[in-house]
Protein backbone atom coordinates (compact mmCIF):
# COMPACT_ATOMS: atom_id res chain seq x y z
CA UNK A 1 0.00 0.00 0.00
CA UNK A 2 1.28 3.45 -0.93
CA UNK A 3 1.89 6.12 1.67
CA UNK A 4 -0.44 9.06 1.21
CA UNK A 5 0.94 12.56 1.40
CA UNK A 6 -1.95 14.85 2.19
CA UNK A 7 -1.38 18.44 1.08
CA UNK A 8 -3.59 19.94 3.80
CA UNK A 9 -1.34 18.23 6.38
CA UNK A 10 1.72 19.73 4.67
CA UNK A 11 0.06 23.16 4.87
CA UNK A 12 -0.67 22.61 8.59
CA UNK A 13 2.66 21.11 9.65
CA UNK A 14 5.35 21.84 7.07
CA UNK A 15 6.02 18.09 6.90
CA UNK A 16 5.66 16.44 3.49
CA UNK A 17 4.32 13.11 4.67
CA UNK A 18 7.17 11.95 6.89
CA UNK A 19 9.76 14.13 5.12
CA UNK A 20 10.89 17.07 7.26
CA UNK A 21 13.24 20.00 6.88
CA UNK A 22 16.71 18.81 7.86
CA UNK A 23 16.35 15.32 6.32
CA UNK A 24 19.21 14.11 4.13
CA UNK A 25 18.74 13.36 0.44
CA UNK A 26 19.15 9.67 1.25
CA UNK A 27 16.39 9.85 3.87
CA UNK A 28 14.07 11.65 1.44
CA UNK A 29 14.67 8.98 -1.20
CA UNK A 30 14.10 6.23 1.36
CA UNK A 31 10.76 7.82 2.32
CA UNK A 32 9.54 8.96 -1.14
CA UNK A 33 11.19 6.50 -3.52
CA UNK A 34 13.43 7.11 -6.50
CA UNK A 35 13.17 10.75 -7.61
CA UNK A 36 12.20 11.64 -11.18
CA UNK A 37 15.31 13.75 -11.45
CA UNK A 38 18.05 15.58 -9.66
CA UNK A 39 20.69 18.19 -10.31
CA UNK A 40 23.56 19.86 -8.58
CA UNK A 41 22.92 23.61 -8.46
CA UNK A 42 26.25 24.56 -6.92
CA UNK A 43 28.84 23.16 -4.51
CA UNK A 44 26.45 23.35 -1.55
CA UNK A 45 23.03 22.81 -3.14
CA UNK A 46 21.34 19.77 -4.69
CA UNK A 47 17.84 19.59 -6.12
CA UNK A 48 15.71 16.47 -6.40
CA UNK A 49 12.16 16.30 -7.66
CA UNK A 50 9.14 14.07 -7.74
CA UNK A 51 7.00 15.32 -10.59
CA UNK A 52 7.00 19.07 -9.97
CA UNK A 53 7.50 18.75 -6.20
CA UNK A 54 11.02 20.09 -5.69
CA UNK A 55 13.30 19.44 -2.72
CA UNK A 56 16.36 21.68 -2.24
CA UNK A 57 19.17 20.19 -0.18
CA UNK A 58 21.83 22.58 1.13
CA UNK A 59 24.94 21.23 2.83
CA UNK A 60 23.42 17.76 2.89
CA UNK A 61 20.12 18.72 4.58
CA UNK A 62 16.66 19.46 3.21
CA UNK A 63 16.23 23.23 3.23
CA UNK A 64 13.03 23.81 1.26
CA UNK A 65 10.13 22.21 -0.61
CA UNK A 66 8.01 23.69 -3.37
CA UNK A 67 5.66 23.07 -6.26
CA UNK A 68 5.16 26.32 -8.14
CA UNK A 69 3.57 24.74 -11.21
CA UNK A 70 -0.16 24.99 -10.53
CA UNK A 71 -1.80 25.03 -13.96
CA UNK A 72 -5.27 23.69 -14.83
CA UNK A 73 -3.94 22.88 -18.31
CA UNK A 74 -1.42 20.47 -16.74
CA UNK A 75 -3.12 18.94 -13.67
CA UNK A 76 -0.50 16.20 -13.44
CA UNK A 77 1.99 18.81 -12.22
CA UNK A 78 0.19 18.99 -8.85
CA UNK A 79 -0.86 15.35 -8.70
CA UNK A 80 1.87 12.76 -8.28
CA UNK A 81 2.22 9.06 -7.63
CA UNK A 82 5.11 6.59 -7.73
CA UNK A 83 5.87 3.13 -6.33
CA UNK A 84 5.86 4.37 -2.70
CA UNK A 85 3.67 7.46 -2.47
CA UNK A 86 0.50 9.12 -3.71
CA UNK A 87 -0.05 12.83 -3.17
CA UNK A 88 -3.59 13.76 -2.18
CA UNK A 89 -3.94 17.32 -3.47
CA UNK A 90 -7.47 17.84 -2.12
CA UNK A 91 -8.61 21.44 -2.76
CA UNK A 92 -5.44 22.15 -4.76
CA UNK A 93 -6.63 19.82 -7.51
CA UNK A 94 -5.72 21.56 -10.77
CA UNK A 95 -9.17 21.38 -12.34
CA UNK A 96 -9.61 25.14 -12.83
CA UNK A 97 -7.94 28.44 -12.04
CA UNK A 98 -8.08 28.91 -8.26
CA UNK A 99 -8.43 32.37 -6.78
CA UNK A 100 -7.03 33.61 -3.48
CA UNK A 101 -10.57 34.03 -2.15
CA UNK A 102 -11.36 30.36 -2.91
CA UNK A 103 -8.17 29.12 -1.25
CA UNK A 104 -8.97 31.18 1.88
CA UNK A 105 -12.39 29.53 2.03
CA UNK A 106 -10.84 26.06 1.73
CA UNK A 107 -8.21 26.82 4.39
CA UNK A 108 -10.97 27.97 6.74
CA UNK A 109 -12.98 24.78 6.08
CA UNK A 110 -9.87 22.71 6.85
CA UNK A 111 -9.09 24.69 10.03
CA UNK A 112 -5.72 25.79 8.67
CA UNK A 113 -4.73 29.14 10.11
CA UNK A 114 -3.03 31.61 7.81
CA UNK A 115 -2.21 35.25 7.29
CA UNK A 116 -2.06 37.45 4.21
CA UNK A 117 1.55 38.46 3.55
CA UNK A 118 3.56 40.50 1.10
CA UNK A 119 5.50 37.97 -0.94
CA UNK A 120 8.04 39.06 -3.55
CA UNK A 121 5.98 42.08 -4.57
CA UNK A 122 2.70 40.18 -4.57
CA UNK A 123 0.40 38.79 -1.92
CA UNK A 124 0.47 35.28 -0.55
CA UNK A 125 -1.10 33.28 2.23
CA UNK A 126 1.28 31.97 4.88
CA UNK A 127 0.04 29.15 7.07
CA UNK A 128 0.97 28.97 10.75
CA UNK A 129 3.55 26.28 9.86
CA UNK A 130 5.26 28.70 7.45
CA UNK A 131 4.13 27.17 4.16
CA UNK A 132 3.38 29.94 1.64
CA UNK A 133 0.61 29.64 -0.90
CA UNK A 134 1.73 31.82 -3.76
CA UNK A 135 -0.47 33.79 -6.14
CA UNK A 136 0.03 35.66 -9.40
CA UNK A 137 -1.07 39.31 -9.45
CA UNK A 138 -1.20 39.55 -13.25
CA UNK A 139 -2.51 37.45 -16.09
CA UNK A 140 -2.46 37.13 -19.83
CA UNK A 141 -5.41 38.46 -21.74
CA UNK A 142 -6.41 36.30 -24.69
CA UNK A 143 -4.83 37.48 -27.96
CA UNK A 144 -2.66 40.01 -26.09
CA UNK A 145 1.11 39.98 -25.68
CA UNK A 146 1.32 41.91 -22.42
CA UNK A 147 0.27 40.89 -18.95
CA UNK A 148 -2.48 42.80 -17.16
CA UNK A 149 -2.65 43.42 -13.40
CA UNK A 150 -5.46 41.58 -11.65
CA UNK A 151 -7.91 44.12 -10.19
CA UNK A 152 -8.37 42.68 -6.70
CA UNK A 153 -6.20 40.71 -4.27
CA UNK A 154 -9.10 38.28 -3.81
CA UNK A 155 -8.88 37.45 -7.54
CA UNK A 156 -5.14 36.70 -7.60
CA UNK A 157 -4.52 33.31 -9.20
CA UNK A 158 -2.81 30.35 -7.53
CA UNK A 159 0.79 29.62 -8.59
CA UNK A 160 1.73 26.97 -6.06
CA UNK A 161 3.04 26.17 -2.60
CA UNK A 162 6.46 26.83 -1.08
CA UNK A 163 8.09 26.03 2.22
CA UNK A 164 11.35 27.92 2.74
CA UNK A 165 11.56 28.06 6.55
CA UNK A 166 15.22 29.10 6.59
CA UNK A 167 14.67 32.11 4.34
CA UNK A 168 14.93 35.47 6.04
CA UNK A 169 11.47 36.74 6.94
CA UNK A 170 12.18 40.07 5.24
CA UNK A 171 10.18 38.81 2.25
CA UNK A 172 7.02 39.25 4.29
Amino acid sequence: MKNKIIISEFLKTGKFGTVAIGDSAETIIQKLGTPDGYSKINKRTKHIHYGKYEFFIIDGKLDSIQNDHYDPNFPNEMEYENELIKIEVEFLKANKIKLLSEIKTELNKSNISYSLIDYWGRKGLKTSSGVVIDFNDEKEIQNEINLVKIDSIENYELIGIRFFPNTIDSIE
